[in-house]
């Protein structure tokens, strides 16, 4: 028997907004090559403990992830602040980042996996369009414009 699905919007749901934010992209590199070379339970086990890091550094620091995507994620700062104040919460979430993972390559990942953790961030602030939307039962924050392909294309330039 053939089902029919319907799909029903919410029409009174915000609209989106243009609002100035700072953006940080993150990737872990070099990450594919430990996934190819460890069991599923250590992999999982190092992305939590890292997201978990990150998350702590960026909520400390008035930010937000919006999205994850394998072995990184973009954040955006300064949906409570001033441009300029958005910016240094950025990078101070970064230098945060970059301290505890030092932190934690010294202590944890290199005894433990004879690996050292290293990432790449982007940040760069901008004018963008922030929304809502919903996907199957669940509403994510987007954020999407011209500043959050710089960042993106910004933590990519250490790998070169």
């Amino acid at each position: 028997m053939k089902q029919t699905l319907v799909c029903t919007g919410d029409i009174t749901q915000q609209l989106g907004e243009e609002k100035e934010l700072a953006l940080m992209f993150l990737d872990i590199r070099n990450f594919t090559r430990f996934v190819e070379s460890h069991p599923a339970f250590d992999v999982i086990h190092i992305i939590r403990k890292l997201f978990s890091s990150f998350q702590c550094s960026i909520e400390n620091n008035k930010g937000k992830i919006v999205e994850t995507t394998g072995d990184g994620f973009y954040a955006v700062f300064g949906y409570e602040t001033r441009k300029a104040q958005s910016a240094q919460s950025a990078v101070q979430a970064a230098y945060s980042i970059l301290t505890d993972l030092k932190t934690l390559n010294d202590s944890y990942f290199l005894p433990h996996f004879e690996e050292k953790i290293q990432v790449g961030i982007g940040i760069h602030v901008g004018k963008v369009v922030s929304g809502i939307v919903r996907v199957g039962k669940e509403d994510h924050s987007v954020v999407m414009g011209y500043p959050v392909n710089i960042a993106s294309r910004l933590q990519v330039l250490p790998k070169n």
